[in-house]
């Protein structure tokens, strides 16, 4: 934590992982009906109800209640993302947990929406983390991690941070805090050196065979143990090792093959031998990250990482992202937001941009990349992109007959960033407020398949700090989406969709988008003007370019309150004072946006 102290004002500046705002220990108690310790069994994923979401169970073996009733020693934790056959979903900023995890978890009720349509699941008590990740404290060498704040704790400082005066196990008696402690390194055994096989980039989450990293040494056993990364989810204050045994290629007691986890970053990698015993510790430095998916889809005997392409969902070339109306009315983020994007095409160019339609609402897997603003973000969480990913088999693909896309990809912003507000530029933050342009930038990166690092200063990079501005492109990430961009448009072995089609247009698309409009002023030449004629009254005049058109005005909510097809214009109906879209379509389907401030001075 970052403090500056001026004028005998503290201003407290947060280490944001990523897109998310540290909530203090005691407001995670506040807001959650369970906190319990347990370890993690790692279920099924399932489409929610609403089929919107795969979500992924985790089954809690309780050993202690710190809050809270439960009927028996089992509990689900929902958390968004997971694989289910030939569909995935990965979420920014979600817990992630594998089977073997412990910790203690801050959790609350899980609403029937998060639930599969009807399952023996729903008769169990099923609860979602409070604050996302956030929700969940991980039991490692000894000590739960809280790692937004730094903190560490034993199991008796956890229960007088809570403020637990009474645990109990699952039976109903006492529950006392335990001695934990983490196992103490022998300094036998060692670790002499770590390399990937080509000798060069060390990168993490991809399946080429050059990435695959070596580890050299004695006294790793002959049969397999774990590897441990440092966690860039959370700047390396915990550890992970790869969540599926595929990703150990070869186990020697003098060398070790493994594929390096798409959350893995820059610092300590960690060797255990089969029975638990540490064989030594090693630096390493991860320059990127690209995510993957494990799955056993087709011809795959077991779950194996799968690389995803980017491909040509929309409009036969790429991505083409819609905002939902409520975004597009704040006009601000969207100009912040265009900046952001402009700064990607910029950097390098990738056949993402603009769709000139506005979505009424997220509706998960559609096909559809959509922004907008949510008020159900989990607490503390300022943007979350939710990528989607589809499989599909056939004879003609090498990688045992499947191959993976990007089918979707969503982003929400949070309506309003904690307890300070939003700076959406062009000027730099403040410590009053966080960067929404950053955080634009960081999603986006998300949004083409970029996971995080540990690298102070790097877009990508777990954390930001409110009064920070970080939206240069010019670091780890170029070369990450030239490597996606690389296997991406290559001819792939399906026939639809097709590869993302390659250009090398750097500009972003102009909707016309958020011109500004009032009863004294006019939009940009190249848009319909909408001029003042009385107050409350304004006439719509099409440009010469545009002789007829189709002409709607929309309300916030969606609704069309107005249509016509006019050759030289038409005069607005009475309608109360507010905020209004309209559009205009011509002959040819070109749409031309603008924002109406009606019956506003």
């Amino acid at each position: 934590m970052r403090v500056l102290l001026s004028f005998l004002l503290f201003i407290i500046s947060f280490p944001v992982a990523a897109s998310i705002v540290p909530v203090e220990l005691a407001k995670r108690e506040l807001a959650s009906t369970l906190i319990v310790l347990a370890e993690v069994e790692e279920g099924n994923a399932y489409w929610d109800a609403a089929g919107r979401y795969i979500r992924t169970p985790y089954f809690l073996k309780v050993s202690a209640v710190l809050k809270g009733n439960i009927p028996d020693s089992q509990l689900v934790l929902v958390a968004l993302g997971g694989t289910l056959s030939e569909e995935a979903m990965v979420v920014s900023h979600s817990m992630k947990l594998t089977s073997g995890d412990a910790g203690c978890f801050l959790l609350k009720s899980a609403p029937s929406s998060a639930l599969p349509a009807s399952s023996q699941m729903n008769q169990l008590t099923c609860c979602l983390p409070v604050a996302g990740p956030q929700g969940g404290l991980l039991l490692q060498d000894g000590s739960y991690h809280d790692p937004l704040w730094g903190a560490d704790y034993s199991e008796r400082e956890l229960f007088r941070a809570l403020g637990v005066q009474q645990a109990v196990k699952p039976d109903g008696s006492p529950y006392l805090p335990q001695n934990l402690e983490a196992t103490p390194f022998s300094g036998q055994r060692t670790i002499t050196s770590v390399r990937t096989v080509s000798n060069g980039r060390q990168v993490a989450g991809t399946i080429e065979g050059g990435d695959v990293l070596i580890i050299s040494g004695s006294g790793f056993g002959a049969n397999r143990g774990r590897v441990r990364f440092s966690n860039a989810d959370d700047g390396g204050r915990t550890t992970l090792e790869p969540p599926q045994p595929t990703d150990y290629l070869s186990w020697s007691d003098s060398e070790i093959r493994v594929r390096i986890p798409f959350s893995a970053g820059s610092g300590t990698v960690s060797v255990f031998t089969s029975n638990g015993l540490p064989a030594g510790t090693t630096p390493l430095t991860i320059e990127w990250a690209v995510t993957s998916i494990y799955s056993d889809f087709s011809e795959f005997s077991s779950d194996t990482r799968q690389r995803i392409e980017l491909v040509a969902i929309n409009a036969g070339e790429g991505y083409r992202f819609r905002y939902t109306l409520d975004f597009l009315l704040n006009c601000d983020a969207v100009n912040a937001f265009q900046r952001g994007f402009a700064r990607w095409k910029n950097a390098i160019a990738v056949n993402y941009d603009l769709d000139c339609v506005f979505a009424n609402s997220i509706r998960g897997a559609d096909g559809i990349p959509t922004i907008a603003f949510s008020d159900s973000l989990p607490m503390g969480i300022l943007g979350q992109t939710a990528s989607f990913f589809a499989g599909q088999a056939t004879a003609a693909c090498n990688q045992a007959q499947t191959f993976w896309y990007l089918s979707d990809v969503d982003m929400r912003f949070a309506n309003r960033p904690g307890n300070l507000s939003w700076n959406f530029g062009p000027q730099n933050a403040t410590f009053l407020n966080f960067d929404f342009e950053s955080v634009v930038v960081h999603e986006l990166g998300h949004a083409k398949g970029l996971a995080h690092i540990i690298d102070d200063g790097e877009i990508m990079h777990f954390s930001i700090s409110n009064g920070q501005t970080l939206r240069d492109i010019d670091g780890s990430e170029i070369p990450a989406v030239a490597h996606k961009l690389g296997h991406s448009t290559q001819v792939n072995c399906i026939n639809t969709p097709a590869p993302i089609r390659a250009t090398s247009d750097r500009t972003l698309r102009n909707c016309g988008f958020c011109p500004t409009v009032s009863n004294s002023t006019q939009v940009t030449p190249q848009l319909p003007k909408v001029v003042s004629s009385g107050a409350g009254t304004y006439l719509v005049k099409l440009p010469k370019e545009i002789p007829t058109a189709e002409i709607s005005l929309i309300q916030v909510n969606g609704k069309i309150v107005w249509k016509a097809t006019r050759t030289d214009g038409a005069s607005l109906p009475d309608m109360p004072a507010g905020i209004y879209l309209y559009q205009l379509v011509t002959k040819k389907q070109e749409a031309y946006w603008g924002r109406l401030l009606y019956g506003t001075d």
